[in-house]
């Protein structure tokens, strides 16, 4: 009996034992204890950027002062920087455009930018393009009074080889002298707006690519006695007494067109740079080749 008794007592020990082995060993328990102490620490780990972005505002200059720290970049994302990103396109164009300089573009250069001139342009772009070239004009100090333009005909003969494509125009104007980086000089301004039918712009540009490039030196070169080339170089020639820089650009012209002269090159009155087209012809005088157009 008391052996018995005493197995009895030992079972339920045994029993006990392994009652309290198992609360010990819970993994539920485990688990709700490891989420109880990582809380904690996820939220401050959530919650730690948040004061820092708050902490970068409080340095970050409100107006006038410049950013510093990367750090500070990032907080401005909203603000500075985005003024900045709009304020790129017009820095950039101010770095480009010195008055008179043109842009050395590679033959990759050329060619994105003549696939670009092709681009399609809705009825409004067209407008807009059309506005901010004639508001342009305005700024010459000597105008010409319109009048029909009736080509001459040394005159016809270079706008029958001459794609013209008057609907695009005034965007593929632009395009063509943002790609250059080209911007008038001051003293263009003082020229009539156009001689014959050739843009005193486009001629003040011509003039400057022609010291490097064949095509610009060959387009004076073939026509050097035309009257509407010797009434700009005139003028030009007129501006240069009191242009060093125009001066020296004239003379580097005049050396070019000798050299060609000195070749016996012959002469193609109907020429007109590949490069720039019907971008050559002033915009009073597309004016006109779209009325007429339009009319017939």
């Amino acid at each position: 009996m008391k052996r018995t008794l005493l197995l009895c007592a030992m079972l339920l020990l045994l029993l006990y034992v392994a009652r309290v082995s198992l609360a010990l060993d819970n993994p539920y328990d485990t688990k709700k204890s490891t989420t109880t102490v990582q809380q904690p620490k996820q939220q401050q780990q959530i919650q730690q950027p948040r004061q820092t972005q708050q902490q970068i505002q409080k340095r970050t200059p409100q107006a006038g002062g410049q950013t510093q720290g990367s750090s500070t970049v990032k907080s401005s994302t909203g603000g500075a920087n985005s003024s900045q990103k709009r304020a790129t396109p017009q820095t950039q164009i101010g770095k480009q455009s010195a008055p008179g300089a043109v842009r050395q573009l590679s033959q990759a250069q050329k060619t994105a930018m003549h696939q670009k001139m092709t681009a399609h342009m809705t009825s409004t772009q067209i407008a807009k393009y059309n506005q901010s070239v004639h508001s342009s004009r305005g700024r010459f100090a000597t105008h010409v009074r319109t009048a029909r333009f009736v080509p001459a005909p040394h005159q016809r003969i270079i706008l029958r080889s001459m794609r013209i494509a008057p609907g695009t125009y005034w965007y593929r104007r632009t395009v063509f002298y943002e790609t250059y980086g080209y911007v008038p000089p001051a003293y263009v301004y003082g020229w009539y707006p156009y001689y014959g039918f050739w843009d005193a712009v486009w001629l003040d540009f011509a003039m400057r690519r022609a010291i490097y490039d064949a095509q610009y030196a060959a387009f004076f070169y073939n026509h050097r006695y035309d009257d509407d080339i010797i009434a700009w170089q005139r003028d030009a020639e007129l501006q240069a007494q009191q242009n060093e820089e125009l001066r020296g650009k004239l003379a580097e012209l005049e050396q070019r067109v000798a050299d060609l002269e000195a070749q016996g090159t012959p002469r193609d009155e109907s020429y007109v740079p590949p490069d720039a087209g019907d971008v050559s012809i002033a915009p009073e005088v597309m004016d006109q080749i779209m009325d007429n157009m339009g009319k017939g």
